[in-house]
């Protein structure tokens, strides 16, 4: 039975060449002498075979996640990683970033074969690529997620031996994927125990990623920001009076309240999402009132 309260439910939980003729006569003769030339048409290009060649090997491709391949232990080699190939292009995947007080991000490191050749790619994967690239976090000038010489010096030895080697197509792109901390932890300069942790406050920060792809590193504007959310305390009342709107079955309400609830509590909704939903009179627009962030 369609039930559009627990549809609405479910919206908020989630916040598919010429041609020849065979002659008539069986009896074969000579062919009569020519001075023409036969024409062949060229062999078909291989693009197509290529790339089903490359979708049916992991290690190689044109859309590749590092992460993933290391973790799996799919493209490990028995030996140290050979020299960067000539040509191979680094980015970042966002020019900007517009991240929520408190809430953990990523970034992609995406690493780009611009040639018509295939390129051979072997990094550290080590400790999740932690030789191989280092994210930063500066306010204004000032580098706020620091560690001591020390303890990077110490980690980095503590991590090594895990070499990946994957191949990119032509126009193929891998990427490692950084995750942006919603806390930075500082630690002791000796026993590299962390003394400090807090949460990155609202404003503007720079994002740098300094790597073995290029000299110069990869540097992209971030602004923290601090999204009003309905309280906690509310959420019981937001939950009823929404469920009364949503579930057309009294005897259903209760359920769906206790789960819209539940879920509020865990991570209340945005007040903007919150106040629209509140002010809908029907489920048509609950619906308008889009998805929880």
């Amino acid at each position: 039975m369609y039930k559009p309260g627990l549809k609405l439910l479910c919206l908020f939980l989630m916040a598919c060449g010429g041609s020849s003729t065979t002659p008539s006569s069986p009896t074969a003769s000579a062919p009569p002498a020519t001075d023409e030339v036969e024409i062949i048409d060229p062999p078909e290009p291989l693009e197509a075979q290529d790339e089903a060649a490359y979708e049916s090997n992991p290690c190689q491709g044109t859309d590749l996640d590092l992460g993933s391949l290391a973790a799996q232990s799919l493209c490990n080699l028995d030996r140290t990683a050979a020299p960067l190939p000539k040509g191979l292009v680094a980015s970042l995947s966002s020019d900007t970033l517009q991240i929520e007080e408190g809430t953990p991000s990523e970034i992609r490191v995406e690493l780009a074969n611009p040639s018509a050749s295939p390129m051979r790619v072997e990094l550290d994967a080590s400790c999740h690529f932690l030789n191989t690239l280092e994210l930063a976090i500066y306010r204004q000038s000032t580098r706020i997620d620091r560690v001591s010489d020390h303890c990077d010096v110490e980690a980095k030895v503590d991590c090594s031996g895990h070499a990946i080697g994957v191949t990119l197509a032509p126009g193929g792109e891998a990427f490692i994927r950084v995750t942006i901390p919603a806390r930075v932890a500082l630690l002791g300069e000796k026993k590299c125990v962390e003394y400090e942790s807090r949460v990155l406050s609202p404003g503007p920060y720079k994002m740098v990623v300094r790597s073995v792809f290029s000299e110069e590193p990869l540097i992209a504007p971030m602004n923290i920001f601090k999204l009003e959310r309905l309280p906690t305390g509310r959420c019981a009342s937001y939950a009823k009076k929404v469920a009364v709107v949503a579930e057309p079955d009294s005897s259903l309400r209760a359920d769906v309240a206790a789960a819209l609830a539940e879920q509020c509590t865990r991570k209340p909704p945005s007040q903007e999402f919150a106040n629209c939903q509140l002010a809908a009179k029907s489920a048509d627009a609950l619906q308008a009132c889009g998805s929880s962030k």
